[in-house]
């Protein structure tokens, strides 16, 4: 009888460990079949990655529209829309290759999964605003539309055919970004995508094989609102978008004229204007230390009548935050005066 007992165990227990074997080797196989498909979309994942944050940091520290909207025109927004359309397209690819696979063990496929789904959500989110909001349906659908077969591979269209289409079957996605892509809500937004993508790529190339991490760049919350002060303070025409980025006890230092404290002086200053000549920031580069941001840069004074330059020189402004907001902002006459202020010359 015990023998009997004996031999029952064992039997249970070779087809318990036979079952668990055979489902661990299943679990590996899925594992290795993700990772497969994963090496086999890593580089233009990447390169689709790498390309829309690059897009998205230029136009948030780089004045991208500014420097470029009036000498190549659509080109512009056409470019920007495909960059965001070609992520799409290679997420969907990916995800048609990956969606029946279960990778729990390969932590690489993994976090890239866990990566495009916050970016995924980052894209959808209601907050702070509405703009350049895309929901999870609608960023399926532009990635299906860039999908095409050539050779027998599926991958995502070129920019030429890219540019056939746009309007076509591109044309409404065209016409939300015109509207929205400049709005000043939107800049939480791509700031927030700009930083996943960043992730995604080092995530995708962790040797650095192909991006080298310097240039990753990182558009950072203070560095925004300086750039975006810097912009209102030379277009003069939003008080109150320019109150917003700062604190309410703030201390401001205009150029050569009197120290103003908190929102009231502010916005009578900035809605004063001037008189005879206007000056124009001209900024080359930030440089951020904690709670602080230095703009290096030039200064532009032109004669408000004839519109000509009546002087250039090496200008800097140093903002300091609290909360997000500039609670203070000085000027400072030269690059090496602003950093050593700062601390962040050393």
């Amino acid at each position: 009888m015990a023998a009997a007992w004996i031999g029952f165990a064992g039997g249970v227990f070779a087809a318990v460990l036979s079952a668990w074997v055979a489902l661990r080797q299943r679990k590996l196989e899925r594992a290795e079949q993700a990772e497969v498909v994963l090496k086999r979309y890593r580089e233009p994942l990447a390169a689709a990655a790498f390309d829309l944050q690059s897009r998205l940091y230029n136009i948030l520290c780089q004045e991208f529209f500014e420097t470029f909207g009036k000498a190549r025109g659509e080109e512009v927004f056409s470019t920007t829309l495909f960059r965001i359309a070609q992520y799409f397209g290679w997420t969907e690819i990916l995800r048609r290759d990956i969606q029946f696979l279960s990778f729990p063990e390969d932590k690489d496929t993994k976090k890239v999964a866990d990566l495009q789904r916050e970016i995924a959500r980052a894209f959808l989110e209601d907050e702070p605003s509405h703009a350049l909001m895309i929901w999870s349906d609608e960023q399926r659908a532009l990635g299906e539309l860039m999908i095409v077969e050539e050779h027998d591979k599926v991958l995502c269209m070129g920019y030429a055919r890219f540019r056939k289409d746009e309007d076509g079957v591109f044309a409404p996605w065209r016409e939300r970004l015109d509207a929205e892509l400049l709005r000043p809500d939107a800049r939480e937004r791509m700031r927030k995508v700009q930083h996943l993508l960043c992730k995604l790529v080092r995530t995708l190339d962790p040797g650095e094989l192909r991006y080298a991490e310097k240039e990753l760049r990182c558009a950072q919350q203070n560095v925004v609102v300086a750039h975006r002060w810097v912009e209102l303070f030379n277009e003069r025409d939003d008080v109150e978008e320019f109150l917003s980025l700062h604190d309410p006890e703030v201390v401001l230092q205009t150029p050569g004229g009197p120290r103003l404290r908190g929102h009231d002086e502010v916005r009578a200053w900035f809605e004063k204007g001037y008189e005879n000549a206007q000056p124009r920031i001209l900024p080359e580069r930030f440089v951020e230390g904690h709670n602080t941001v230095v703009g290096l840069g030039r200064t532009e004074v032109r004669w408000i009548e004839s519109g000509e330059v009546a002087n250039e020189f090496e200008s800097a402004g140093a903002y300091w935050f609290r909360d997000g907001k500039i609670i203070k902002w000085q000027p400072f006459e030269t690059h090496a005066a602003a950093l050593k202020e700062t601390g962040l010359g050393r």
